[in-house]
C-alpha cells in the first residue's frame, strides 16, 4: 500500500514537469543592449525630395510581457543629412541657388512592441518621438560657398516629429544581432510653421549587442 501511494503521487506530478520547464524556458529577464549603424534617408520638403546617408547609435531595453512578446523602449541619436539643389529662387537678389547641404542631430525615443518568432528571429513595430537638437547647413550660390552656419534659426531649429517604426533582427552568437529597420515621419512640429512640413523616410542597417543574453 505504501509503494502504491508513492506511485500515484509521482503520476500526479509528472505531467506538471514539462509545463514548468516550458514556462521557465520562456521566462526571460529584462535585458539592455546597444546598437548602431548606417542609414539612407529620403527628405521631403514642399514637394522636393533628396537622398542622403547618415549614422545612428543608441541603447535599447527589452521587458518581456508574455511568452513571445516584449516591450522595447530605446534612446537613440541620429545624424541626418539633407542634400538638394534648386536652380533659382524668386526675387532673390543674390542670384541662382545651386546647392543646399544640411546636417541635423536628432534624439529619438521609440516605444516598440517586439514579437519573438523564433529563438534567433524577431520583429518589432511602434511609434517614435524625435527632437532636433543641433543643426548646421551650407549653401552654394553660383558655385561659391555663400553661407555656412550652425544652429540654423529657421524651421529646423527645435524641429520635432512623430514617426512610425518597423524592423526586424536576427540574433547571432555571443549576444550580437543584425538589425534592419524603417522609420517614416507621420507628423511634424516646427515652431508653429504650418506652411512647411519636412519629413524623413529612413532605412537603417545596423549591428546590436545585448548584455546578459540567454
Amino acid at each position: 500500500m505504501h509503494e502504491e501511494k508513492i506511485k500515484v503521487n509521482n503520476d500526479i506530478f509528472k505531467p506538471l514537469t514539462p509545463a514548468q520547464s516550458t514556462v521557465k524556458s520562456h521566462n526571460h529577464h529584462p535585458t539592455i543592449g546597444v546598437h548602431g549603424g548606417s542609414m539612407i534617408s529620403i527628405f521631403t520638403l514642399n514637394g522636393e525630395k533628396s537622398h542622403a546617408t547618415g549614422t545612428s547609435a543608441g541603447v535599447f531595453f527589452n521587458f518581456p510581457i508574455a511568452e513571445r512578446w516584449s516591450i522595447r523602449p530605446e534612446i537613440n541619436g541620429q545624424s541626418r543629412r539633407v542634400n538638394y539643389t534648386q536652380t533659382k529662387i524668386a526675387n532673390n537678389p543674390i542670384g541662382e541657388y545651386s546647392e543646399f547641404t544640411g546636417s541635423y542631430k536628432y534624439v529619438d525615443i521609440p516605444i516598440l512592441l517586439q514579437y519573438n518568432v523564433r529563438d534567433r528571429f524577431s520583429y518589432y513595430f511602434g511609434g517614435q518621438l524625435g527632437k532636433n537638437v543641433h543643426s548646421g547647413y551650407r549653401t552654394k550660390y553660383q558655385e561659391k560657398i555663400y553661407v555656412e552656419q550652425n544652429e540654423v534659426n529657421d524651421i529646423y531649429k527645435g524641429f520635432s516629429e512623430m514617426s512610425a517604426v518597423i524592423g526586424a533582427e536576427y540574433r547571432l552568437k555571443c549576444g550580437f544581432a543584425v538589425e534592419l529597420r524603417y522609420q517614416r515621419t507621420l507628423q511634424t512640429f516646427n515652431n508653429g510653421d504650418s506652411y512647411s512640413q519636412p519629413r524623413f523616410s529612413i532605412l537603417q542597417l545596423g549591428l546590436q549587442y545585448k548584455f546578459h543574453h540567454n
